[in-house]
């Protein structure tokens, strides 16, 4: 059962297009993100839903990487989230990075755990897993998200079996294809040498041990960086997401960190942080 319905029915009813514009809201939310129309409508009403639990569930509240894009464009439209959106909650939904502690990863794994658990609560339903992923997923490849203009770069998606090479618990995997690239390197330098004295020339098999070879030691190489520095990511709790306090008689303050992002929240105490900038946590 709902805390508070009628404030659920009034975000649910709230209309983020105030006009009828060719790019709208969804519009450049959905190109901004690389999703279909349709993704991005579900989005934004899953957004309805987190500053529905941030009014209401008495806890500091954190929203998945994809209702955070949400979160960080409706704070552009200044109009509308400083008017009627703040007019349907009541007072004012604040956004704070993260302060980059060793503490923040502990604090906002529970954090999000108890967002999920109230959304369960409040709506009678467990979050969509493709937008609010499990933990793993929202701490793990959120704070690697950058914008790229493609127009420019060319984009292609990591298969599954490579990006769980590339995680930092693989890495016994990729000391296994540095030993892998070493050894066919040497058994192709061996047979080279041989064929070399009898034909002067390397038959294509060696070229191609080779190429493997080379290929198998740069891909480990990359891949242990890329892992430990998704380690020392995850170590110091950058990309943990962004919250809010809800609390007491709904007064609010807006303080500034160093980085000048807004930080602040409701009586309850300060807004909890995001994944900093670059991190997909700053609030513009």
């Amino acid at each position: 059962m709902q805390t508070n319905p009628e404030l659920w029915k009034t975000l649910s009813a709230l209309p983020f297009e105030q006009n009828a514009v060719p790019f709208g809201f969804a519009g450049r939310l959905a190109r901004d993100n690389g999703w279909s129309g349709d993704f991005a409508e579900r989005v934004i009403n899953e957004y309805r839903k987190f500053a529905y639990l941030a009014m209401v569930a008495g806890h500091e509240v954190t929203p998945s990487d994809e209702v955070d894009q949400v979160w960080h464009l409706h704070m552009t439209y200044t109009r509308h989230y400083w008017g009627p959106f703040q007019d349907a909650l009541g007072r004012p939904l604040h956004h704070g990075p993260t302060q980059g502690t060793s503490s923040d990863k502990a604090r906002f794994d529970d954090n999000y755990a108890h967002t999920l658990a109230s959304y369960e609560r409040e709506f009678g339903d467990v979050p969509p897993a493709d937008i609010w992923p499990d933990a793993t997923i929202r701490f793990g490849d959120a704070p690697f998200y950058q914008r790229v203009n493609k127009a420019t770069h060319l984009v292609l998606p990591v298969p599954r079996a490579v990006r769980q090479l590339l995680s930092a618990r693989n890495r016994l995997a990729l000391g296994l294809l540095s030993v892998l690239g070493l050894s066919g390197l040497t058994f192709a330098s061996a047979q080279a040498a041989l064929q070399g004295e009898n034909s002067g020339g390397w038959p294509l098999f060696v070229w191609l041990l080779l190429g493997a070879g080379a290929f198998l030691i740069l891909f480990g190489v990359i891949s242990g960086i890329n892992s430990a520095k998704s380690a020392a990511a995850k170590k110091s709790g950058s990309g943990c997401g962004a919250g809010y306090v809800s609390g007491g008689s709904g007064r609010s303050r807006m303080d500034k960190d160093a980085d000048g992002d807004a930080d602040g929240g409701g009586d309850g105490g300060s807004g909890c942080s995001g994944g900093g900038c670059g991190g997909g946590g700053c609030g513009g």
